[in-house]
């Protein structure tokens, strides 16, 4: 159970538990009317609201996607795995050059797509400078691209078998592309 779980369960246990408190006291004292006649307390039935499951934005983003919409915040914990790392560079990329991979931490190559790999998960934010238009891509190991998207800002989700890249989008010259990663492994490992 994630905190946050557990954090609204308590409360809800809190909600129910006062309520159930107050209805004790309202038929154990009895009410009053104004001639200070007790009157029978009616009993009311306590109805808690079903709470729904608390996902994380990163639990309902599809694996190996690539989207343009606000970034999730990088959480410790979301869907069965755990942050272990995360790091964050700068690249230029030219227009009319090939896609310029994401590098790794301390600009080593990027984690991903080595033999044995389909464990863990990357969140991947990418922000273009001047909001100049970028096309993002994930690519498998044999840099072939399976997925695409044009976005100046955006974020990708992918497992561990693919790897980022970016590159200019129809504009001349050249971007200057931040990004930041977040690394992920499967809990408890």
């Amino acid at each position: 159970m994630t905190r946050s779980e557990g954090t609204t369960l308590i409360a809800l246990l809190t909600i129910i538990a006062t309520a159930i408190a107050g209805l004790v006291a309202a038929v154990s004292l009895g009410a009053r009317d104004d001639a200070g006649a007790v009157v029978a307390a009616e009993e009311t039935a306590v109805v808690a609201p079903t709470p729904e499951p608390v996902t994380q934005p990163l639990e309902r983003a599809a694996m190996n996607s690539i989207n343009g919409t606000e970034v999730p915040a990088a959480s410790d914990t979301w869907g069965g795995f755990e942050h272990i790392r995360s790091w964050e560079g700068e690249l230029t990329v030219w227009q009319g050059s090939p896609a310029q991979l994401i590098l790794g931490p301390g600009g080593n190559w990027f984690p991903a797509g080595q033999p044995g790999c389909g464990d863990g998960a990357h969140l991947i934010t990418f922000t273009a400078a001047e909001g100049e238009p970028l096309t993002a891509q994930l690519a498998d190991a044999l840099g072939t691209p399976v997925r695409t998207g044009n976005h100046a800002t955006g974020w990708m989700l992918a497992d561990d078998c693919h790897l980022p890249y970016v590159q200019l989008a129809d504009e001349a010259g050249s971007a200057q592309v931040s990004y930041t990663v977040h690394e992920y492994q499967p809990a408890g490992r």
